[in-house]
């Protein structure tokens, strides 16, 4: 997401200035929270000891994401839609909403993850202007200064400033936490129809499996450091296993946007809409009345360096 938004802060152990420093230089020592692994059908509906489903709001004019924009469908294969009204919305206001359009949904992790690997399998929307989304968060604040780890899979965009918006391509963006502030992470694009076999992903109407592979930085008993990275895959099909398709590579040394701090999963579909050329948002317009992003299962696998 972008790196305006302001979630809720994940209560975990807060790193001191002195730790944060020793991290940017090699030093990896780091207390996790979720250690195991797990595969999430939605097989009996929404586990709420595994999942939240917030009502909050950022990213400019919109109207956040709602609780009750998060469904949960038991048909012949379960699984949870997270819907969307766009401007052309004129429907009921939803529960606790403070306005009626520009309102999507979101599933978050009650607990935060170790570096590992995340795979979501997901049928995109067709709209423009709400973006489908899966990231890894966590936001913390040391005295006056606030720290971003983050990585982001999101989709619609442009390939570059100015191009077309579409589902042809998509965002990877990456936050590493080791500096105060959010305005010096990462940004790359990723060709979505490329890897779809030249078929845009939104267009086709079928599910497909975005993952992301994150490894901190770490140094061994020994002294050796090994820079961490950032892993982006994709896979036309969920029973496949997804290709990288972008990839930030980590320093050994000094301050880079691999992340340094566990970090809960969200599964979003929100509103870009802090204005973006002659757009809304990064995303386009909202120019719809409601759409959604179909979920059927996400999966966690921690790396094998995290085992204790």
């Amino acid at each position: 997401m972008p790196s305006s938004h302001c979630l809720p802060q994940i209560k975990l152990k807060t790193r001191t200035l002195t730790q944060l420093v020793l991290l940017t230089l090699g030093w990896t020592s780091t207390t996790y929270a979720q250690t195991a692994a797990f595969t999430d059908h939605f097989t009996h509906g929404i586990d709420t000891l595994r999942w939240m489903m917030p009502t909050r709001a950022w990213g400019g004019d919109n109207g956040g994401v709602n609780t009750h924009n998060v469904v949960w469908q038991g048909s012949k294969i379960p699984e949870v839609k997270l819907n969307a009204q766009g401007d052309n919305y004129q429907g009921p206001m939803l529960q606790n909403a403070n306005r009626l359009t520009r309102v999507g949904a979101a599933l978050v992790t009650q607990q935060s993850l170790e570096p590992g690997t995340v795979q979501v399998c997901a049928r995109l929307p067709q709209a423009l202007g709400v973006a489908s989304a899966f990231w890894l968060y966590d936001y913390h604040t040391t005295g006056t200064d606030t720290w971003v780890n983050e990585i982001d899979w999101e989709t619609p965009t442009d390939w570059h400033q100015g191009g077309a918006i579409s589902y042809d391509f998509a965002r990877a963006n990456s936050w590493g936490g080791q500096i105060p502030g959010d305005d010096d992470g990462y940004s790359g694009r990723v060709d979505l129809k490329a890897a779809n076999g030249g078929i845009n992903p939104s267009a086709d109407g079928q599910y497909h499996l975005y993952s992301i592979t994150w490894r901190a930085r770490k140094t061994d008993s020994m002294g050796h450091i090994t820079p961490g990275y950032i892993s982006w895959g994709f896979a036309s099909s969920c029973q496949a296993v997804p290709q990288e398709v972008h990839r930030y590579n980590g320093k050994a040394q000094g301050i880079d946007n691999v992340p340094i701090r566990p970090m809960a999963l969200w599964l979003g579909l929100w509103f870009p809409a802090a204005s973006y050329q002659s757009y809304v948002g990064w995303a386009g317009n909202p120019d719809f009345t409601e759409t959604a992003l179909a979920i059927r299962f996400v999966t966690y696998t921690p790396a094998v360096e995290n085992e204790r």
